[in-house]
């Protein structure tokens, strides 16, 4: 799919400390159909280094629970560069705690889901970000 403003490829970050829920969810991403560029960050500290440096996200899969600094310090510190506005972030968290749901949202996440223990619920979640930003792109490029 070529690079254009009507049918952008976006670039996604996974950020997790855990390397299998990195394969499940770049596999889940990719049986989306949506031509992607994916990284994998291992911790927030080097999501926010990655983006400091200049890498540029559309779309961020961020886990809550990292050593040294958790998904809100993240969330926090992006809020505070001015990140959020730019980059829609998404909570992927073991934690089915409502409290952490509201906590994210409050913080700056657009959206929040529990890890699914089932493959075919992790594919529903990753279509379903992909076609909101999707939608929300070709929205914003259509002038509507």
């Amino acid at each position: 799919m070529p690079l254009n403003y009507e049918n952008p490829i976006p670039k996604i970050i996974i950020a997790d400390d855990d390397a299998d829920d990195h394969f499940f969810l770049s596999k889940a991403l990719s049986d989306t159909g949506l031509s992607a560029s994916t990284d994998s960050v291992y911790s927030g500290v080097q999501l926010l280094k990655l983006l400091r440096d200049g890498a540029e996200a559309d779309l961020i899969f961020l886990d809550l629970n990292m050593p040294i600094l958790d998904g809100y310090g993240v969330l926090n510190e992006m809020r505070n560069l001015g990140l959020l506005e730019k980059i829609n972030v998404y909570v992927l968290s073991t934690s089915k705690n409502e409290v952490d749901k509201i906590k994210s949202i409050a913080y700056g996440a657009s959206g929040y889901f529990t890890k699914p223990a089932v493959y075919a619920e992790l594919q529903e979640i990753a279509s379903k970000v992909c076609r909101q930003w999707q939608q929300n792109r070709n929205h914003l490029f259509s002038g509507a």
